[in-house]
């Protein structure tokens, strides 16, 4: 290869932030060109802030979840629970575990939010947590009389029926390998998008 023009050099430097004699005279590391200091030691000062009692959502693991359908009703149970501290969640909300399930992109273990909800005012093709006999994660259909009908045609009564929560959030631990190398390059794949760049910038001059 032929050796860059000074214009090129000027352009990588500004780029990472670094010296003209650097890149000329030095062989640069990753963690050198992109500044990171793995060997810094030096202590972080971190500042915890207490939590606003109105952030701390009550939170229904699977193994809590028969003894809630049993119990939900009584505010000394409930203030037992254990409680999670996500965006925008409040205390008169909860978050529920999930456990198998068919619902598309949902998973095992991940944790449903949901806030207070009416039968009369359900939506069609929205997700529900359905306390009752039982905590069911369900996409409502219809309303069928005093039955209410959701997808899968699981029909439940509306006497069964003892708390609706909308899902208002969504959290997973699980994230696909193959949307997270999709989404994250890695540091070889931006640095030959890099030279591909002023390969183009050079042509483009001469």
């Amino acid at each position: 290869r032929s050796e860059p023009k000074i214009d090129t050099v000027i352009q990588i430097s500004e780029h990472f932030q670094l010296s003209i004699d650097a890149l000329l005279t030095k062989e640069i590391t990753v963690n050198e060109l992109y500044h990171f200091d793995i060997f810094n030691t030096e202590e972080q000062t971190v500042q915890l802030h207490p939590a606003s009692s109105q952030l701390q959502t009550p939170y229904v693991s699977l193994k809590d979840q028969t003894a809630y359908c049993q119990q939900g009703h009584d505010k000394a149970y409930r203030d037992k629970l254990p409680s999670l501290q996500f965006p925008k969640g409040k205390s008169t909300h909860r978050i529920f575990e999930v456990p198998e399930t068919s619902l598309l992109n949902i998973e095992k273990g991940d944790l449903l939010a949901g806030k207070t909800a009416t039968l009369e005012k359900m939506r069609s093709g929205e997700l529900y947590i359905i306390v009752g006999q039982g905590v069911q994660f369900l996409i409502f259909e219809k309303k069928e009389s005093q039955l209410f009908v959701f997808r899968g045609d699981y029909r439940i009564g509306k006497e069964e029926i003892k708390e609706v929560w909308k899902i208002t959030g969504h959290y997973s631990a699980h994230i696909p390998a193959q949307g997270l190398s999709q989404t994250l390059p890695s540091w070889d794949q931006r640095f030959e998008e890099l030279e591909k760049r002023v390969y183009l910038l050079e042509k483009e001059k001469n």
